[in-house]
């Protein structure tokens, strides 16, 4: 019985930790949590984020208007342009 429980009990966490984004967390007052890593990307609205975690919770922020906001490439927006980013599949 003790075996089945922690079964249960680990499957739920990961349920719940799974589920999660990487990038965007917002805490208990609504504010997003990003850490502080530069590394700038260049969204559809042609405006700089410091780093993709940034751009996703704006992307948040703008989906509650129907607006989409996602990564238009790598670096700043006033960059050279380098190597698009690869859009990945939603899960």
């Amino acid at each position: 019985m003790r075996s089945w429980s922690l079964v249960v009990v680990l499957l739920v966490a990961i349920v719940l930790l799974g589920g999660e984004s990487v990038y965007a967390r917002r805490s208990k007052d609504g504010a997003c949590a990003c850490p502080r890593i530069y590394d700038p990307v260049c969204g559809t609205d042609l405006s700089t984020y410091a780093n993709r975690c940034m751009l996703d919770c704006k992307a948040e922020e703008m989906a509650a208007r129907s607006i989409e906001l996602r990564v238009l490439r790598r670096g700043a927006c006033d960059e050279p342009i380098q190597e698009p980013i690869e859009e990945q599949p939603e899960e």
